[in-house]
C-alpha cells in the first residue's frame, strides 16, 4: 500500500517520512497494515510457566516464542479471543502484554531485594512484571494520577497475585518526598502515543493532532527530573514512550542530561528489543543506550507479522554523587 492510500492523519504521515528516512518509512508503511501479532506472558506469581504453555498449547492456541524473555510468547490474532477466553485469563496465569511493556521492564532489569518505582503504573501491566521479576523480595511502588485507573490496575494486580504499594498522585511529587528511596524508576511517560498508529484504529487515527507532542514534553521533563531526583546513586532510571516524536524522547534526555551532568549518565539497555534502530540527537551516548522501535512486517513460523508497537526506551544510570537540590 502506499502512504497516500493509508487511511492516517497526512500530517502524521509526513512526519513520519522526514523522521525516518525513505527506506524505514517504506517499511513501516508495510508494517502498519499487516497484522499484529498478539504477545502475552506467563505468570510465574500464580504458577509453573512451563505447565501454563502446555496447557495453552493443548487447547489449540498456536504460539511461538516472542523473545526478550522465557515467559514472552506471540500467537496470531486469531487466536486472541481463545487466549482471553482459556480459564488461565481469570485465573491471572497469562497476560496479553505488548513488547513495548515488556521491554521497558526488561530494560530496568528489576533485582530481588530491590525497592523499586513505577511512576506512571496504571494499568499496571509493567508493575506486575516488576513484582513478577522481584518473586516476592523486595518491593514495587505502583503509583498513578488517575484514580479510576489506579482503581482499574488495583484489581489487575489482585488478578495476578503480583504485591505492590499503590500511590495516586501527581509524579512528579517522588522528587521532592522520596530523595535516593529506590534501587531502580521506571517511567512509562504519558505521550502522544503516534508511533502506536495504524489505520485499523480509527478513533486513535482521528484524535491525532499536530504539535501536540510540544504540549506534553513538559511534564516528561519533570517526571524524568522527578526519577532523578528520587533513584539512589548507582541505580537506574528507565524512560520509555509510545510515540517517535524527537521532542518527547531525545529531547527529554538531553535536557536531563544537561541540567544534571553529575548526576545522571545515559548507559545501554540490557536487552535488544526486535526491530530496533539507535535514537537520532544524542550526541556521544554509549551505543544501544537509546533506541526507537518501529513496527515492520516480519516472516515467522505463524506467517507474516508485525511483532511489536513502536515505541522509544532510554535507560539512565544515577551517579554515585548524592543529590544536591541546589545543582538540580
Amino acid at each position: 500500500m502506499t502512504p497516500s492510500a493509508l487511511p492516517l492523519p497526512p500530517d502524521f504521515l509526513a512526519a513520519q517520512a522526514a523522521l525516518l528516512g525513505p527506506d524505514l518509512f517504506r517499511r513501516w508503511v508495510d508494517g502498519v497494515t499487516a497484522p499484529r501479532a498478539t504477545v502475552f506472558r506467563l505468570n510465574p506469581l500464580r504458577g509453573d510457566t512451563d505447565a501454563a504453555r502446555r496447557a495453552l498449547v493443548q487447547s489449540g492456541v498456536d504460539m511461538i516464542p516472542a523473545g526478550l524473555a522465557p515467559e514472552t510468547w506471540l500467537t496470531t490474532p486469531g487466536h486472541r479471543g481463545a487466549l482471553l477466553a482459556h480459564p488461565m485469563w481469570r485465573e491471572g496465569r497469562v497476560l496479553v502484554q505488548g513488547l513495548s511493556s515488556i521491554a521497558a521492564v526488561r530494560s530496568l532489569d528489576p533485582q530481588p531485594g530491590e525497592r523499586i518505582l513505577d511512576l506512571c503504573a496504571a494499568p499496571g501491566g509493567k508493575t506486575s512484571y516488576i513484582a513478577a521479576l522481584l518473586a516476592g523480595r523486595g518491593e514495587v511502588v505502583a503509583n498513578d494520577i488517575s484514580v479510576a485507573r489506579t482503581h482499574r490496575m488495583r484489581r489487575l494486580l489482585a488478578q495476578l497475585g503480583a504485591p505492590a504499594t499503590i500511590r495516586t498522585g501527581p509524579g512528579e511529587r517522588f522528587g521532592t518526598r522520596e530523595v535516593g528511596g529506590f534501587d531502580r524508576v521506571l517511567v512509562d511517560a504519558p505521550c502522544s502515543g503516534d508511533a502506536a498508529l495504524r489505520p485499523d484504529d480509527p478513533p486513535a487515527c482521528s484524535a491525532w493532532k499536530p504539535g501536540r507532542h510540544r504540549g506534553l514534553a513538559p511534564q516528561q521533563k519533570r517526571l524524568l527530573h522527578a526519577a532523578i531526583a528520587c533513584t539512589r546513586p548507582g541505580g537506574v532510571i528507565v524512560y520509555a514512550t509510545c510515540t517517535f516524536a524527537p521532542e518527547e524522547n531525545e529531547a527529554v534526555i538531553a535536557r536531563a542530561l544537561e541540567r544534571y551532568p553529575a548526576h545522571v549518565a545515559l548507559e545501554p539497555l540490557p536487552v535488544d528489543p526486535p526491530d530496533a534502530v539507535p535514537a537520532a540527537g544524542l550526541e556521544g551516548a554509549p551505543t544501544g543506550a537509546a533506541r526507537r522501535v518501529v513496527p515492520v512486517a516480519r516472516e515467522t513460523a505463524l506467517g507474516r507479522l508485525v511483532l511489536t508497537e513502536g515505541f522509544f526506551v532510554a535507560r539512565l544510570r544515577r551517579t554515585d554523587r548524592p543529590w544536591d537540590r541546589a545543582s538540580g
